[in-house]
């Protein structure tokens, strides 16, 4: 895809068209989209390389995780359709790295 600024960009993969029948679940992984990621905003030769990053470089699927989702949910009266958020354990001390050894 060109764009305006004329870099090519690659396309970015798209949800697999079964996760939006019903009976499906709301969130499945998307390691393609991952590696999308990878390649579009942590690669320093990449136009749209991000330095803010750079931390998200060392990373690899699935020790990061990346999931598709069937909708979008709205937040302070707008649509949103992709977050980034870390899992948040409820625990403290050795109960804490247990559950994030396993969740991992």
């Amino acid at each position: 895809m060109k764009n305006e600024v004329g870099f090519h960009v690659p396309v970015r993969p798209m949800p697999p068209d079964w996760i939006f029948e019903m009976g499906t679940p709301n969130f499945v992984p998307a390691p393609e989209l991952w590696e999308w990621i990878r390649k579009v905003f942590l690669d320093p030769k990449s136009k749209l390389f991000n330095p803010d990053h750079m931390h998200l470089r060392s990373f690899r699927y699935p020790d990061i995780a990346v999931m598709w989702a069937r909708s979008g949910f709205k937040k302070q009266g707008r649509q949103v359709i992709g977050t980034t958020e870390k899992v948040m354990i409820n625990a403290g001390g050795w109960k804490k790295e247990r559950q994030e050894e396993q969740y991992i």
